[in-house]
């Protein structure tokens, strides 16, 4: 693992800042994004819908141009029923769904 990045199948989470430090400043035009029923999904897995989400203390944000943002405001674990649970640390991290390449040389997302 690198330090501040984080993985679980087609999720990739890099720091950009931590509580209390000088960060990247988020774009402008940025909103937070509604939690599903209390939770703050990030993705759900394309082949079997499961979603890897944070259950508290974490908000999403997406800026115009559709680049997003998870802050935690304390340790969390990032949950998927199909991975391993991650305990994610405090901070703020840009959220980046993973890509490959097919055989027709097309990008798609990573079929979690």
């Amino acid at each position: 693992m690198i330090e501040g990045q984080y993985r679980q199948g087609d999720v990739l989470l890099s720091r950009v800042g931590t509580p209390g430090s000088n960060f990247q400043k988020l774009p402008e035009n940025i909103e937070v994004l509604p939690t599903e029923n209390g939770v703050v999904v990030l993705a759900r897995g394309d082949s079997t819908g499961n979603p890897h989400f944070f259950e508290a203390d974490a908000l999403l944000y997406v800026a115009s141009d559709g680049q997003r943002f998870v802050s935690l405001a304390s340790a969390q674990p990032l949950r998927c029923p199909s991975h391993v649970w991650l305990t994610v640390e405090p901070g703020v991290y840009e959220l980046t769904i993973q890509r490959e390449w097919t055989d027709a040389e097309e990008p798609r997302q990573v079929e979690d």
